[in-house]
């Protein structure tokens, strides 16, 4: 049954082979295998809620609205999103208005040989 057939204000039971619902840990593992099968490891749906978490945090939704969408029982699980969102916010805002680097930019601390702005030939001395 393809996702776009099902209407939108229908609940969407995922269930195994046998007709039944999955349990809470079955459908991780479930997932985490699908994820290995299609060459991503890391992935699980564990790390998918975190990412939507951050993603809504990032944007600016408020902790009742993440706290909705992840079925959080308070605000201070979304809060740990949100507060990392707002360390990200505020680590780039906080390089606003601070000086071009635009000089440094041709600034090289490689040595000369692999420094590719720089290098030269190296003058090999011939051997006696």
């Amino acid at each position: 049954m393809e996702l776009a057939s099902i209407p939108r204000d229908q609940f969407l039971f995922v269930t195994h082979g046998k007709g039944l619902a999955y349990k809470m840990s079955t459908l991780g593992n479930w997932f985490k295998d699908r994820c290995k099968a299609a060459g991503n490891p890391l992935c699980s749906a564990h790390w998918l809620r975190k990412s939507l978490a951050t993603l809504m945090a990032e944007v600016g939704r408020s902790l009742d609205e993440i706290r909705a969408v992840l079925a959080h029982k308070t605000n201070k699980q979304s809060a740990t999103y949100a507060k990392k969102a707002d360390r990200s916010r505020l680590a780039d805002s906080g390089f606003v208005g601070l000086p071009s680097t635009d000089a440094e930019e041709n600034l090289s601390n490689l040595s000369v040989g692999l420094d590719p702005i720089t290098s030269q030939p190296i003058e090999r001395k011939a051997k006696k």
